[in-house]
C-alpha cells in the first residue's frame, strides 16, 4: 500500500454551516530529484489580501464550480497556467475550518510535465521534498482564543448575565522553516493536520 492508496480511500469528514465561507485548495505534488515534492506558491506582492504569503493553489468557490474538487482544479489551472490534462487528481483529505469560519476543502493532485509557469497572482513558486514534512515536526505555537459576545447578546437569559465567564481556548499554530521559506498560517495548518495521509 502506498500513500496514494490511502488518499484515494480517505473520505473527508464534513460539518456544514450556513455561515461558512467556502474555499478549496490543491496540494500539488511533483516528482523531481528522485522523490516527491510539494509545490507552494508565493502570492504576488501586488495583491490586496495576504501579499507575499506562502500558499497552495486555490480560492473561493465560484458559481460555475460543481463542487470543491472542480474549484481546486480550476484555481490550480488558472494560477499555474496549466491544462486539465496536466493534473492527475488523487483524492480529498480532511477539510479545515478556520477561526473566521472559513472552510477549506483540501485536495491532492500530481502535476504532470509542469514547467514552472504561473499567472500574475503568483510572485514565484518553490518545492519542498515531501520527506521533509514526514521527518520533521513543525514548531508549534499557541494563540489564545476568547469569545467576545455581541453587545446585543441576551445576557439577561444566561446565568450571571454580563459576568458570565465565557471559556477561552488555545489554537495551535504550526510553523515550518525550510531554507529561506517560512511556512505558517492556514497553509501550515492544512498540511500539519493532513500530513499523516502521505505516510
Amino acid at each position: 500500500m502506498n500513500m496514494f492508496d490511502t488518499i484515494t480511500r480517505h473520505k473527508s469528514k464534513r460539518i456544514y454551516s450556513e455561515k461558512e465561507k467556502k474555499c478549496s485548495v490543491l496540494i500539488p505534488l511533483v516528482f523531481k530529484e528522485n522523490e516527491w515534492h510539494i509545490l507552494f506558491e508565493i502570492r504576488s506582492h501586488t495583491l490586496k489580501k495576504q501579499p507575499g504569503e506562502i500558499c497552495f493553489p486555490g480560492g473561493r468557490m465560484e458559481k460555475e464550480d460543481l463542487d470543491s474538487k472542480s474549484c481546486a482544479l480550476r484555481e490550480t489551472q488558472e494560477e499555474l497556467l496549466i491544462s486539465p490534462q496536466n493534473i492527475e487528481y488523487i483524492g480529498e483529505l480532511d477539510y479545515f475550518l478556520s477561526h473566521s469560519n472559513l472552510r477549506v476543502d483540501v485536495h491532492v493532485g500530481i502535476l504532470l510535465d509542469y514547467r514552472n509557469t504561473f499567472n500574475e497572482e503568483v510572485e514565484t513558486i518553490f518545492t519542498v521534498p515531501l520527506s521533509y514534512f514526514l521527518e520533521n515536526e513543525p514548531e508549534l505555537y499557541y494563540n489564545t482564543l476568547q469569545t467576545i459576545p455581541d453587545p446585543s447578546f441576551p445576557f439577561e437569559e444566561i446565568p450571571n448575565g454580563k459576568d458570565y465567564k465565557f471559556s477561552k481556548g488555545l489554537s495551535d499554530t504550526p510553523v515550518y522553516r525550510y531554507k529561506e521559506h517560512f511556512i505558517w498560517g492556514l497553509t501550515a495548518r492544512v498540511l500539519y493536520h493532513n500530513i499523516q495521509y502521505f505516510k
